[in-house]
């Protein structure tokens, strides 16, 4: 069932992954097992778990969207290369349109090494928060992720209506 992803290896040659796989399974199968039971002893079962927090400071020259006084605050740190960053994306904008102002979302740069196009882009970025255009810019990064050149970074710029020669020397100044 999975030759294509044995890329033509041979079974004796597959062995140790398999059996390494299987080994690292029985325990959480056996810990799944033994949750159910509890939980079918349980008559009135309640789990009191605080939720993981972490204390992150929302700087002022970070984007926000959503009042400072909502409950539910979330903070993404992010890089415009990265695949998954990308897939969040729709999903935060789903959390936003359904809770409106009980959630607060900051974005926070964070361009990983092996994306070399993610510090301009987050360059850029920031240059259109200064000008006001951080939100939209941030979608057309996204949207075309697949080509974060210099000119296209300037090209979507340019038709937010954003300051060129502000963002050419933000730019020269990162490559």
């Amino acid at each position: 069932q999975s030759r294509e992803r044995a890329e033509g290896a041979s079974f004796e040659n597959l062995r140790p992954a398999i059996v390494s796989y299987l080994e690292r399974q029985r325990p959480v199968e056996a810990r799944r097992k033994f949750i159910d039971e509890l939980r079918g002893r349980a008559e009135n079962l309640t789990i009191r778990l605080d939720v993981p927090r972490t204390e992150v400071a929302i700087l002022p020259n970070d984007p926000v969207t959503g009042p400072a006084e909502a409950p539910i605050e979330i903070v993404e740190f992010a890089d415009f290369q990265c695949p998954y960053c990308r897939q969040v994306t729709p999903v935060i904008k789903q959390i936003l349109a359904k809770y409106g102002d009980r959630v607060r979302f900051a974005w926070k740069d964070f361009p990983l090494p092996n994306h070399p196009d993610a510090r301009p882009a987050a360059e850029a970025a920031q240059c259109a928060r200064d000008q006001g255009q951080f939100w939209p810019y941030h979608d057309k990064l996204f949207a075309g992720q697949e080509a974060l050149s210099v000119a296209n970074l300037k090209q979507w710029a340019a038709d937010l209506g954003m300051d060129a020669a502000v963002l050419a020397f933000a730019l020269a100044v990162t490559l």
